[in-house]
């Protein structure tokens, strides 16, 4: 498009003639920009519009979020932003909600009893599970917002908060206190390991 549009012009002509040139090239380059964002914007609202669920706002904001860089398409999603990103801090508090509970009174660890997972074991699979959730909410932040996510107020406010909720999911301390008490737990056999009766 560029070479259809600019092509034709020396750029190399630096007198008046060569930079009129220039500049309606330019110009007629810009119109021509300007109508495929018209058109790519009424498409995204369309969608947008038609979404069932947030989940489907989701996928068509990560379809297009390589466009927001362009301040027509982004300003014409701004509506749509706010909701979703609203929805994203939503579901993160559930997440500090559902880690507040603890391992030891959640569902997980019932099903880890009935599944006969160490308890160690299954809060690092718990504390695993929410971080994965977590990683899963912060791409949709990217999807929504595009790819500087983190020059923006909210995405700032949303990532320092993510990297403070990872920290306190972090299980390494939990499988070094594991690792050294059972170091620590004598397991040297001595005596007899079964008793032999005798039936009649």
């Amino acid at each position: 498009l560029l070479d259809m549009l600019v092509g034709q012009v020396d750029g190399l002509d630096l007198g008046k003639q060569g930079t009129d040139a220039w500049d309606a090239a330019q110009k007629r380059y810009d119109e021509r920009i300007d109508r495929v964002e018209a058109r790519i914007t009424a498409r995204l609202r369309d969608q947008l519009g038609t979404a069932k669920n947030a989940n489907e706002m989701f996928r068509i904001f990560s379809r297009f979020n390589a466009l927001f860089v362009r301040p027509h398409i982004r300003g014409a999603i701004r509506e749509y932003q706010t909701q979703l990103i609203q929805r994203v801090k939503d579901d993160i508090e559930a997440l500090h909600d559902k880690f507040k509970v603890q391992y030891v009174q959640s569902v997980a660890c019932r099903m880890s009893n009935v599944r006969d997972l160490p308890p160690v074991s299954g809060s690092i699979i718990w504390a695993r599970q929410i971080e994965r959730q977590l990683n899963a909410y912060m791409q949709r932040v990217e999807d929504v917002l595009g790819e500087g996510w983190k020059d923006y107020v909210e995405g700032q406010r949303l990532k320092s908060d993510s990297d403070s909720f990872r920290m306190k999911l972090n299980t390494q301390q939990l499988f070094e206190d594991w690792q050294q008490k059972t170091i620590a737990r004598p397991l040297g056999v001595t005596g007899r390991i079964f008793a032999i009766t005798g039936q009649r």
